[in-house]
């Protein structure tokens, strides 16, 4: 990663380029040697969370959406895996107390080695292996996707816009607020299970493999204030 920026006055411009890597899947499966160590689900960077490297950027996408594939470290915090990023960030202080920022950022998977429908209801995608713990409702993130799939042919994880503030309104007493609004890209198209598709937890070639790559996905609107008190 490389982040740079400018100040000048009250304004600072922050702008980063990062990259981090991800699967390698050949003939619909995984290749013996990939970049980074796993099991039937992707571990990357699992436990070295680059949390603090893409919060001020991100909220939506990289926070609270772990990146859209299982991104999250030892604390729960979301942080951005298999992708490469540009973004930028304007803050300027109104006063000594008040910054107002705003950023952008634009996101896509750095490798083609998902399979479709690689996000869906856990007893779909687990090995035969646990097959028998299953069962319990949660979303797995598997590689391979279903079974036979080719790989996702669009890799944009989509763009965001977030805007805030951050008030020291007297000594020890601190808000921050933050709104972001994020637009997902195609990617989660192919990746995402449809329960609208006749068959879906049947994923084949003949249904799209459960998935509707020509469907729209609404935008996602979020955000957080924090109060934050010092004594």
């Amino acid at each position: 990663m490389t982040e740079s920026g400018v100040m000048c006055g009250p304004s600072k411009l922050s702008l980063l380029w990062a990259w981090s890597p991800g699967p390698d899947r050949r003939a619909a499966l995984q290749i013996g040697k990939q970049s980074a160590a796993f099991v039937w689900h992707p571990t990357f960077d699992r436990f070295l969370g680059n949390y603090d490297v893409f919060r001020p950027y991100s909220y939506l996408l990289s926070y609270i959406y772990g990146s859209g594939f299982n991104g999250y470290d030892l604390s729960n915090d979301g942080y951005m895996r298999d992708s490469w990023v540009l973004a930028a960030r304007l803050d300027y202080a109104v006063a000594a107390n008040l910054n107002f920022f705003g950023t952008f950022m634009w996101a896509e998977r750095t490798s083609n080695g998902y399979g479709w429908a690689c996000i869906a209801p856990n007893d779909l995608l687990m090995p035969p292996q646990f097959a028998p713990i299953a069962n319990d409702g949660n979303i797995q993130f598997a590689v391979n996707g279903a079974a036979g799939s080719p790989n996702i042919p669009d890799r944009s994880l989509g763009w965001e816009i977030d805007a805030g503030w951050d008030w020291k309104l007297i000594e020890g007493f601190t808000t921050n607020f933050t709104i972001a609004y994020w637009a997902p890209g195609k990617w989660f198209n192919y990746a995402c299970i449809d329960r609208s598709i006749p068959a879906w937890n049947v994923p084949a070639a003949a249904n799209f493999f459960g998935t509707r790559p020509d469907k729209t996905i609404n935008p996602i609107v979020g955000g957080q204030v924090n109060m934050v008190f010092s004594f």
